[in-house]
């Protein structure tokens, strides 16, 4: 006798493919994990060139032949991750606009009041220009005012860094910001013409931007200006596919396996717009819900994964220029216990308490009968807040 698919000796197992739908519906995720692995990965990344070692190659950059680094792969799974959690979030809540703009800024921008005032400071133990003078420097004041905003980004502060392999740059990371905070927006554009209440028709949208991918070169496509933009805005809109049509969609591990495996003989950046960033879709979904998958001590600690993101780049610099000889290996090993010791801090002080200030713009929940994903707002599911 075979086991059903619903038996108990099934469900749970690496060969269960349960939808989206039945695998979203609790707390029960590796979201908090995939991106804090996902921001570590990046700090990874960083460090080759902020503590180069000659000869070294970075494994990802080595294994994907050149397509992809361990800085801009999880970058993709964030912008993944968040579109479906922000899409998520608007159809899950039965309230009002301001409710979803108001998640979405405590998450993003309390932090970042924090950590910009922490470069500043960090990175003036950089710089000859002295004290007063830097903090009054008109760069140093673009810094604090435009980053505050994510309008016209600075990355430089006056003589900071000079002598660096990574010369100038104080925290490079914010660059993803910007786009983030505008996809938001994009996500409850989208949801305020009702594209989510109406499957069909927003697949119909999505193919349409998938055609337009095919056809068009990065330069040639209006509102974007790299192919890090358009992959970003692919993997965030192929995030909100995927909870649309959660009904729809299963999670199978051996599917997410071929998918992956799938990904290496894919080159060309073009095509992987329109085939790696939905497969790795797929694969970053079936990491994050599958029941089999779910990794539950780490569902007891903070996201800290955000303030991995932010900070870790203006102590990663000021470590290289303090020990101009120390290459990656040792850099990370000594950089990486400090940055996750300030991002546990910033969670703890910052960012946990700023979160907290959602339950002020909320409405309470109404009762709602139906299944979920037939148009309505599922006011069952519960809401993770998106990080960056």
């Amino acid at each position: 006798m075979h086991d059903s698919p619903q038996s108990p000796s099934v469900r749970g197992s690496l060969i269960w493919a349960p939808s989206i739908a039945e695998c979203s519906a609790g707390r029960d995720n590796n979201f908090n994990l995939v991106r804090f692995l996902a921001a570590s990965l990046v700090i990874f990344s960083h460090e080759f060139g902020i503590a180069p070692k000659p000869g070294s190659v970075e494994p990802l950059y080595w294994l994907t032949r050149g397509r992809d680094t361990a800085g801009s792969f999880p970058v993709l799974w964030f912008f993944i991750i968040s579109g479906f959690l922000v899409t998520r979030s608007f159809m899950g809540r039965s309230s009002t606009l301001l409710s979803f703009l108001s998640a979405r800024v405590l998450r993003i921008f309390p932090a970042l009041w924090v950590a910009i005032p922490f470069t500043i400071i960090v990175s003036s133990f950089a710089s000859p220009v002295p004290w007063g003078a830097y903090l009054t420097h008109p760069q140093t004041l673009r810094y604090w005012l435009h980053n505050s905003f994510l309008w016209h980004q600075e990355f430089r502060l006056p003589g900071a860094f000079l002598h660096v392999p990574a010369a100038r740059d104080v925290n490079g990371s914010l660059w993803t910001l910007p786009t983030e905070f505008t996809l938001y927006l994009v996500c409850a554009a989208l949801g305020l013409l009702g594209l989510y209440t109406i499957r069909p028709v927003f697949n119909a949208f999505l193919l349409t931007v998938m055609l337009v991918g095919v056809m068009t070169k990065v330069d040639a496509m209006p509102f974007v200006n790299s192919f890090n933009l358009a992959s970003w805005e692919f993997a965030f809109l192929f995030g909100m596919a995927f909870y649309v049509n959660r009904n729809e969609i299963r999670l199978s591990i051996p599917v997410a396996l071929l998918l992956l495996g799938s990904t290496y003989f894919i080159t060309d950046p073009d095509i992987g717009r329109v085939y790696v960033v939905p497969a790795m879709t797929y694969v970053a979904l079936c990491v994050c819900l599958h029941p089999a998958l779910f990794f539950r001590p780490f569902t007891r600690l903070g996201d800290y994964s955000y303030g991995l993101y932010i900070y870790a780049f203006p102590l990663q610099q000021q470590m290289a220029f303090y020990h101009p000889r120390m290459q990656w290996p040792v850099g990370m090993l000594v950089t990486y216990p400090i940055i996750l010791a300030v991002a546990i801090v910033s969670w703890h002080l910052v960012e946990k308490p700023a979160l907290s200030l959602k339950r002020y713009f909320h409405t309470a929940p109404q009762p709602f009968e139906g299944k979920p994903g037939d148009g309505k707002p599922d006011a069952r599911l519960t809401v993770i807040s998106a990080g960056a």
